[in-house]
C-alpha cells in the first residue's frame, strides 16, 4: 500500500488533489492511504511516528512554514522522501530544485500535471 501526505491550507484544494491522488491510485489498481493536513506542522507532528511514500506539498501556506520550508524538514529525516510541490507560482522553482522535489505542479494545471507527478513518484516508490 502507498501512503501520501498531502498538505495544503486551503480546503478546496485539498479536496482537489485527494480526489485527483485517489482517482489516479484507483486507475492503476493500487491501494492507497491519503493523509490530508492543513497545517504544516500537523504533518511534522505526524513524521515523529510515521513517514509516508509520497509527499504532495502546498509552497504558498500563508501564517505557517511553506511548502519549501517543509520539505527541508522531511529531507533532514527522509534524504530519499519523493516529494512533489504544488503551486500557482514559477518563481519558486528554484528553490524546489535546492530541496530535491521531484516534481512541480502548476496548480492551475492541477488535473493534467498532478497525475503525471503520481506516476512518476509511483514508478519510484515501487523501485
Amino acid at each position: 500500500m502507498i501512503s501520501i501526505a498531502i498538505v495544503d491550507d486551503e480546503q478546496m484544494y485539498l479536496d482537489k488533489e485527494k480526489r485527483i491522488t485517489e482517482e489516479y491510485f484507483r486507475r492503476k489498481g493500487q491501494e492507497c492511504r491519503i493523509e490530508l493536513f492543513q497545517d504544516a506542522e500537523w504533518l511534522l507532528c505526524e513524521l515523529e511516528e510515521k513517514k509516508f511514500d509520497i509527499y504532495v506539498l502546498d509552497v504558498e501556506m500563508p501564517g505557517q512554514k511553506n511548502g519549501l520550508e517543509l520539505a527541508r524538514e522531511i529531507r533532514q529525516s527522509e534524504p530519499e522522501a519523493l516529494i512533489l510541490l504544488l503551486t500557482s507560482h514559477v518563481k519558486y522553482a528554484i528553490e524546489g530544485y535546492k530541496v530535491r522535489a521531484l516534481r512541480y505542479v502548476p496548480k492551475m494545471r492541477m488535473e493534467e500535471t498532478l497525475p503525471e507527478a503520481l506516476e512518476d513518484a509511483y514508478r519510484l516508490a515501487k523501485e
